[in-house]
C-alpha cells in the first residue's frame, strides 16, 4: 500500500493525501485540505468514486450521503470524520488516524505479493520509487505482533536482494540469539544476509552490547576510522564470551526447539478455551492474539493476571492485542511448564470474567 502526500506551497499543512494501489493503476483521494474553513475537501462527481480494485468495488469515499466530499475540516480541526465504503457496507473512523485508513484499504489486498510488488516499483521508471540501498527485516516479527516469515519468503526475499544488487540486513536483535532454536534466526531458511545487527541476548547476563557482522566486501573502514566514545564496553565483552560459552556447553539450540514443542502443546490449550485466540510462534518466541475474541480488554486482563500469580509477560502488536511469551533460554521444563500452567490458567479466568 503506497500513501501519497502532497504538500503545495511553503505550508507544512498537507494539501491532499492520495492512495495508490499496488499496481498503479488506481488512485483514490483519501482527504484533501485545500484551505482553513469549513468545507475545504474537493467535492467530486458520484461516478468519481466508484472504483474496481482486484474486483473490489470502492463505491465512495465521503463524509455523509447528500454531498460526495471525501472530507469534511472544521476551523478548530477539533473534529474530523471520514466514511468509507467498500463493497456497500460502511466502514466509518475519526481521523486524523491514518492508520485505520491503511488498514481498511489492506483488506482489498490479503494475498498481496509483496515481492513481486517491490520489484514491479524498482521495474517501472514511472513508479515514483527509487531503487533501495537495503531491505531491513526481523525474521520473525517480535514486536510486531510475532509473526514468523515462512522460509519460502525469507528465501524470495535473498533472490530478490541479490537479483536488485540491495543489501539485505537481518534484524536479529530480539529475535536472535538462538531465541528461535538456531543461533540466527533466519538459519531455517538457509539464507546468508549481507549484514545482521545483534544485541539484547547477545549480552550474556543483560549486560548492554550489540554486535554489526557484515560481509568482509563491505568493510569500507580505513585503519583507525572506526574509532571514538562509541567502542564497545569491555565487561560486556567478558559477559557476552561467557554466555556463548554458556549457549554451547548447555545445547541451547536444540533445547529451545525441544522446549518450543511443549509451549505449542501447552497454547493448544488456549484454542481450546476459545478458538478465536491465534497461537503464533517458533522456538521461545510465541504469542498470543486476543484481537478477534475482544481487542485490548483480553490482552490487558490476562497479562495483568498472570502478574498477580507470579509470571511476566508482555502485550505487543496492533493495538496491544497479542500476549507475548518470552521464556528464559535457560528454563528447565518444570519452571517452563510452572510458567505455562499459571498462562492457562490466567486465560480461563480472564475468559470466565468477560
Amino acid at each position: 500500500i503506497v500513501i501519497v502526500t502532497v504538500f503545495i506551497g511553503d505550508t507544512p499543512i498537507p494539501t491532499a493525501t492520495f492512495w495508490v494501489s499496488p499496481d498503479g493503476t488506481s488512485v483514490i483521494m483519501l482527504y484533501t485540505n485545500c484551505g482553513y474553513g469549513e468545507a475545504t475537501a474537493m467535492p467530486m462527481n458520484e461516478e468519481d468514486y466508484v472504483e474496481d480494485i482486484d474486483g473490489v468495488k470502492l463505491n465512495r469515499m465521503g463524509l455523509n450521503n447528500r454531498v460526495p466530499y471525501l472530507t469534511k475540516f472544521r476551523d478548530d480541526y477539533s473534529e474530523v470524520n471520514t466514511q468509507m465504503w467498500l463493497n456497500g457496507i460502511d466502514h466509518s473512523f475519526a481521523q486524523p488516524d491514518i492508520l485505520q485508513v491503511i488498514d481498511k484499504i489492506s483488506e482489498m489486498f490479503p494475498e498481496l505479493d509483496v515481492l513481486k510488488y517491490m520489484q514491479t516499483l524498482i521495474d517501472d521508471d514511472h513508479s515514483g520509487i527509487s531503487k533501495p540501498a537495503a531491505v531491513f527485516v526481523e525474521p520473525v516479527q517480535a514486536d510486531g505482533g510475532i509473526h514468523v516469515f515462512s522460509v519460502e519468503f525469507l528465501k524470495g526475499l535473498r533472490e530478490f536482494c541479490t537479483r536488485n544488487d540491495i543489501l539485505l540486513v537481518c534484524d536479529d536483535i530480539q529475535v536472535g540469539s538462538a531465541r528461535t532454536g538456531t543461533y540466527f534466526s533466519f538459519e531455517r531458511a538457509g539464507i546468508v544476509p549481507d549484514i545482521v545487527t545483534l544485541s539484547k541476548s547477545i549480552g550474556g547476563y543483560g549486560m548492554p552490547f550489540a554486535l554489526v557482522l557484515f560481509k568482509p566486501e563491505l568493510d569500507v573502514w580505513n585503519p583507525g576510522e572506526h574509532n571514538g566514545t562509541f567502542r564497545g564496553s569491555q565487561l560486556s565483552i567478558v559477559a557476552a564470551k561467557a554466555g556463548l560459552e554458556i549457549m554451547l556447553e548447555s545445547n541451547v539450540e536444540a533445547e529451545v526447539r525441544r522446549k518450543g514443542e511443549i509451549i505449542a502443546e501447552y497454547l493448544g490449550k488456549v484454542k481450546e478455551i476459545n478458538e478465536s485466540f491465534d497461537v503464533r510462534g517458533i522456538g521461545f518466541m510465541w504469542g498470543v492474539d486476543c484481537n478477534k475474541v475482544k481487542p485490548d480488554a483480553v490482552s490487558r486482563a490476562i497479562v495483568k493476571e498472570c502478574f498477580e500469580n507470579g509470571l511476566i509477560v508482555e502485550r505487543a502488536g496492533r493495538n496491544n492485542d497479542v500476549v507475548k511469551l518470552m521464556p528464559c533460554l535457560l528454563a528447565d521444563d518444570e519452571t517452563l511448564k510452572k510458567g505455562l500452567d499459571i498462562f492457562v490458567n490466567a486465560v480461563k479466568k480472564v475468559m470466565e470474567n468477560i
